[in-house]
């Protein structure tokens, strides 16, 4: 995950209020039981140790038209939208070796080093169906804070056998968790969550199963919320 500096700002009422990034995440689902994939967060980067979805912000390559040769499924997206969607795939396999929509040839990690992810994809003859994800939420980051972020979550089925594995820098530890136990372990200290991970948590952990919570997610209606405080 690349986070840099908020540098645009705004005038509003005479007080700077910072422009925030546009960022995407995905829980990565799996049964049985119903788990998500975490990530823990190195003591150095921002948001240092939570335990978090993989996700970072939108990167100006996101964007690029050249992406529409690598699609597959529905393609009718918004540029803004379909730039949110590969970035929340780039981020999982950047920082979690996991690929949500991805088809075609398998990957390897080490071999894209140092490579852009639609030239690894390119290179292995994979593909993204950027409609296997599915809006799960959107977050906003309050107005008093110096760095911002417009978060938009996305809920993505893995398989039964996928693993994953953190990159050792961004990431140093992975975890497959039922959702109910990563509240319960936050509760007795002995992980910590973001208020946005705790409150998506809370919603996935009403699903009996994959299936239902990504039926779930297609009925909710998502709309842009942005906590009070931080």
């Amino acid at each position: 995950m690349s986070i840099r500096e908020t540098t645009v700002e705004q005038q509003q009422n005479g007080t700077e209020i910072a422009i925030p990034r546009r960022a995407a995440t995905v829980m990565l689902v799996r049964d049985e039981p119903l788990e998500v994939l975490m990530v823990k967060r190195n003591a150095r980067e921002p948001f240092a140790s939570a335990l978090v979805f993989p996700g970072g912000v939108v990167e100006p390559e996101d964007y690029s038209e050249s992406w529409l040769a690598h699609l597959d499924g529905d393609t009718s997206f918004s540029v803004e939208e379909r730039a949110l969607r590969i970035a929340a795939c780039r981020e999982a396999w950047e920082e979690a070796a996991m690929l949500p929509g991805g088809r075609g040839a398998a990957l390897s990690q080490e071999a894209s080093i140092g490579q852009t992810f639609q030239s690894t994809m390119r290179r292995h003859g994979a593909r993204l169906a950027l409609d296997d994800l599915v809006k799960f939420a959107h977050w906003i980051t309050p107005e008093m804070l110096p760095k911002r972020f417009d978060t938009h979550f996305y809920i993505c089925r893995a398989s039964a056998a996928a693993t994953g594995q953190c990159d050792g820098r961004e990431t140093v530890a992975l975890e497959w968790v039922q959702p109910a136990a990563a509240l319960s372990m936050a509760e007795r200290g002995e992980r910590a969550l973001l208020l946005p991970t705790r409150e998506n948590l809370k919603l996935l952990a009403q699903s009996a199963n994959t299936e239902a919570a990504l039926n779930a997610a297609r009925v909710r209606k998502i709309a842009p919320f942005t906590p009070r405080g931080p």
